[in-house]
C-alpha cells in the first residue's frame, strides 16, 4: 500500500445514506453560490464538510469541499473530495481548469493542481495580510471603511485614489483591510474578492504581479495612455504604473506617477510649500472647483481641492532641455504649449506637441520619441 484516501471528510460517508435530520439545504452562506440544489444533485453540509447527494436515492456520492481550517501545502496529494470545481466566481475567469491544471479553492486560497498525479504545485492566497478572507464573513471588528475610515477620508471606504474605482452598489460594498480593498456582499457580510492591494511597498519588475490585481486600476488622468492590450496589462500601485505580461504576469516595467516630490494618490505632505504655477503655465493650470495646481521641485501636480489629494503630475518644469531621439519624459501627457503657439501646433494623429523651458518639442504620438525642437518660442 503506498497511500490511502479518506472518502470521509466530516459527518457523512460516500457512498453511505444521508444521515436523519439532513433533508433541509443547510450549505453556508459563502458557498451557495457555487453549490446549490438541482433536480441531478443536492448539497449538504455537516462537520466540516460540504457533500453532494443523489437526491432520489439520498445516497452520499462525494465530498466537494472541506471547510477544515486547515491549509494545504504544495507538494502534497489534493485530499479526497475536491473533484468539483470550486473556485469563488470573482476569480473564475482567471483560474479555470485545463488538461494542464485544475484549480481548487479552500478556505482563503486557490489551489494549483496537477491533474495527473493530483498533487498540489501551487497555491494564491485570496486574503492580504491576514485581514479579511474570501468565503468568511467579515470580522466583527471591523468597521465602515476596514478598520476605520483613513485620517482625511471621513467619506471613502478605501482611499481616494482608488474610490472611482471601488464605490459602493447595490450588489456591493468595498472595504480596505491590512493593504487590501476587499469586496463584500452587503446583505451576507461575506468577503467576495480581494480586488486590488495598497501595500506601500512598490512592486518590482521582474517578479509576478501580487495577487489582488485582476483588475484594471490606473488613475483616471493616465488611461488614455496606459490602457491595456493583448500583449501588455498596466496596474497601478503606490505611484506607478506597472507594464505586466498578460500571459506570465510578470512586471516588465515600472512607471513613476510623480517627479522628486509629490506622490500621486498621496495627500500632500504636511509642511510641503504649495508654491503657485509659473507664469507661463498659469493659463493651461489654474483653480477650478473641483482642482488646484501647485508646483514643487521640476513638477506641476493636480490637487483635489477637498481632500487635498494629488491626483496627477501635469507638467515637469525641469530647467533641463530635452534632446532629439530622447524619450518624452513622465508628466507630459496635457497639451501645455503657450497660446500664442497653439493656432500653429496642434496634436495631431502623428504628432504631439509640448512646452518646455522656451522650446516646443514634436513628438511621435505613438513611441513618445522627440522628432525635433522648435526653437522659435517664448
Amino acid at each position: 500500500m503506498s497511500a490511502a484516501y479518506p472518502l470521509l471528510g466530516g459527518a457523512f460517508g460516500v457512498g453511505q445514506a444521508l444521515p436523519l435530520g439532513y433533508d433541509s439545504y443547510n450549505v453556508p452562506n459563502g458557498y451557495r453560490s457555487l453549490y446549490y440544489d438541482t433536480p441531478d444533485h443536492s448539497y449538504r453540509y455537516g462537520d466540516g464538510a460540504i457533500y453532494r447527494v443523489d437526491p432520489g436515492s439520498q445516497l452520499v456520492s462525494a465530498v466537494v469541499v472541506l471547510l477544515s481550517g486547515q491549509r494545504f501545502g504544495v507538494g502534497q496529494m489534493l485530499p479526497q473530495g475536491f473533484d468539483t470545481y470550486n473556485v469563488p466566481s470573482a476569480y473564475r475567469d482567471e483560474y479555470y481548469d485545463s488538461s494542464d491544471a485544475w484549480y481548487r479553492y479552500d478556505d482563503g486560497y486557490i489551489y494549483k493542481v496537477d491533474p495527473y498525479s493530483q498533487r498540489i504545485v501551487g497555491m494564491v492566497p485570496l486574503s492580504y495580510g491576514n485581514a479579511y478572507s474570501v468565503g468568511y464573513e467579515v470580522p466583527a471588528y471591523a468597521s465602515y471603511g476596514g478598520y476605520g475610515a483613513y485620517a482625511g477620508y471621513p467619506s471613502h471606504q478605501v482611499p481616494y485614489a482608488y474610490d472611482n474605482l471601488y464605490y459602493d452598489a447595490p450588489g456591493y460594498d468595498y472595504h480596505l483591510a491590512g493593504g487590501g480593498i476587499y469586496q463584500v456582499d452587503p446583505a451576507t457580510r461575506l468577503v467576495s474578492a480581494l480586488v486590488a492591494l495598497v501595500t506601500g511597498t512598490n512592486l518590482s519588475v521582474g517578479q509576478p504581479l501580487t495577487t489582488g490585481y485582476d483588475t484594471y486600476n490606473v488613475p483616471s488622468q493616465y488611461r488614455a495612455r496606459y490602457v491595456d492590450r493583448s500583449d501588455a496589462w498596466y496596474r497601478y500601485d503606490d505611484g506607478q504604473v506597472y507594464e505586466v505580461d498578460p500571459r506570465t504576469r510578470i512586471v516588465q516595467a515600472a512607471i513613476p506617477l510623480t517627479y522628486d516630490g509629490y506622490l500621486i494618490g498621496q495627500p500632500i505632505p504636511a509642511g510641503y510649500p504649495a508654491y503657485p504655477v509659473p507664469e507661463q503655465y498659469q493659463g493651461l493650470y489654474y483653480a477650478s472647483p473641483d482642482y488646484d495646481y501647485r508646483y514643487y521641485e521640476g513638477g506641476i501636480y493636480q490637487v483635489d481641492r477637498d481632500s487635498q489629494i494629488v491626483t496627477a503630475l501635469a507638467a515637469l518644469v525641469t530647467g533641463n532641455n530635452l534632446s532629439v531621439g530622447g524619450m518624452l519624459p513622465v508628466g507630459y501627457d496635457a497639451y501645455n504649449l503657450p497660446y500664442e503657439y497653439r493656432d500653429r501646433y496642434q496634436d495631431g494623429g502623428d504628432n504631439l506637441y509640448r512646452y518646455n523651458d522656451g522650446r516646443i518639442y514634436q513628438v511621435d504620438a505613438q513611441t513618445r520619441l522627440i522628432r525635433s525642437i522648435i526653437d522659435a518660442a517664448v
